[in-house]
């Protein structure tokens, strides 16, 4: 969360204000909201700057290092260029996984079709895909040399909005588990998908399940990474409604996702088997059998997946709420889209400066017209990033004739983007759509 001690917004829509911004889960759209909002005051020249307190539930930055997942940004979706704006683009570079396209193959690994890095003018790379936790930890660097607050192992229980008797100006409580007590003028909630600030406001506003359930591991050390696994991040299309997704992890290991359409209770059941040694070996097979048509490096793959860091889960969904003043959502908390969208942190990031330029635009006298300008601009961008990720599920769990004909299409759809890449109508240096 944040505070602003002191200092105003550009039209004078606040004085002697706090943010807030919670985000639980390593903090990306919080900080990068934070970053934005600095970045803008000083482009108006805000003096003082706001003070701003940013609350981290987990107790240390690197409190989920070893069970982190790498996620792609990018610049079709306007994410990259948040991050370039924001000036971490340079340094998050340092850090980036090898494999930056996306290759859809069937269970052979025969390459359908590849969709290649499009670079957009003024970026260094139109892609990029980076570990969460190292996302974390620049975007933590940057906003620490903003001499700003932030304070780990903060669990906030409630949040309640007040309004002052004198002035009639609304503000937020905000009660911790360890019993410290802070208030603010604006909260801005970044704590997931199962918001729990969200939760206690909009009980109605609640994820619903996207069908399908996600089987993942990663794998120990490998010297070197699989050659198929070097340049590209792969989308593996098997049969009877099974899909794999595999992506380097930390540049030396390589994590793996199967998912397929099966009851909500499944992840809960399995992932009790996985705590049990007499068990686990039933969720072994059930994943070798769910990837049985699959080929090389798969079989290596699995042979080197460490079998303590086999997780289940379930993707859920939910579609943009209205926001209402002084409390504001962003990111999943808003909006949850499964990775099938591709656009989870991209959503976020576009999110956190939106925000921040709403709360500092000279066009906005009340708190109350900012954020409904944020809202307009956030909905129907992110319902349909969340829509998009529905498709894709139905699309790529074919069975039977549908999935034969999805293989022809996309192979298909492949000679055509090689086509148009050797004209040079498609390619790196094509403008992708999306901005900050």
């Amino acid at each position: 969360m944040a505070n602003l001690d002191s200092g105003h917004l550009v039209a004078g829509l606040l004085k002697a204000s706090k943010y807030v911004a919670t985000a639980p889960h390593q903090c990306l759209g919080g900080l990068a909201f934070a970053l934005a909002l600095l970045r803008f005051c000083k482009e108006h020249q805000v003096r003082p700057l706001p003070h701003i307190h940013v609350f981290e539930r987990d107790s240390s930055p690197d409190a989920r290092a070893g069970f982190g997942y790498s996620l792609g940004v990018r610049s079709d979706s306007g994410g990259l260029q948040v991050l370039h704006a924001l000036g971490v683009l340079d340094d998050l570079l340092h850090h980036q996984e090898p494999a930056r396209a996306i290759t859809f193959a069937s269970p052979s690994f025969q390459t359908l079709f590849s969709v290649p890095d499009s670079i957009p003018p003024g970026l260094p790379v139109g892609r990029l895909r980076i570990t969460r936790s190292n996302l974390q930890r620049t975007l933590l660097q940057h906003f620490q040399q903003t001499g700003q607050q932030l304070s780990f192992g903060k669990v906030c229980t409630d949040a309640t909005v007040l309004t002052d008797s004198a002035s009639q100006q609304k503000h937020v409580s905000l009660a911790f588990q360890d019993g410290e007590q802070h208030t603010c003028d604006i909260l801005v909630v970044a704590d997931g998908v199962n918001s729990k600030i969200r939760s206690a406001l909009l009980p109605d506003a609640k994820p619903y399940y996207a069908g399908i359930v996600t089987i993942a591991g990663r794998t120990d050390r490998l010297e070197p990474l699989p050659q198929e696994m070097l340049h590209s991040q792969v989308m593996l299309l098997a049969p009877k409604g099974v899909t794999m997704f595999l992506s380097s992890y930390e540049k030396h290991t390589v994590s793996w996702h199967i998912s397929w359409y099966a009851p909500q209770r499944l992840a809960a059941e399995l992932n009790a088997k996985l705590q049990d040694p007499n068990t686990a070996q039933e969720v072994h097979a059930m994943i070798l059998k769910k990837a049985a048509t699959v080929a090389e490096p798969w079989p290596t793959l699995w042979a080197h997946t460490d079998r303590s860091k086999i997780w289940v889960s379930n993707p859920m969904e939910k579609l943009p709420h209205r926001n209402a003043a002084p409390i504001v959502c962003l990111g999943d908390a808003l909006h949850a889209m499964t990775p099938f969208s591709g656009n989870g942190a991209n959503m976020a990031f576009v999110d956190a400066w939106q925000l921040a330029l709403q709360l500092t635009s000279p066009h906005h006298l009340t708190l109350e017209a900012a954020i409904a300008a944020y809202d307009a601009e956030s909905a129907p961008r992110c319902t349909a990033a969340v829509q998009g990720g529905s498709a894709n599920i139905a699309r790529w769990h074919q069975q039977g004739f549908a999935y034969h004909v999805t293989l022809v299409v996309y192979f298909l759809l492949g000679k055509l983007l090689q086509a148009l890449v050797y004209l040079g109508l498609f390619g790196s240096k094509q403008t992708s759509q999306g901005s900050a």
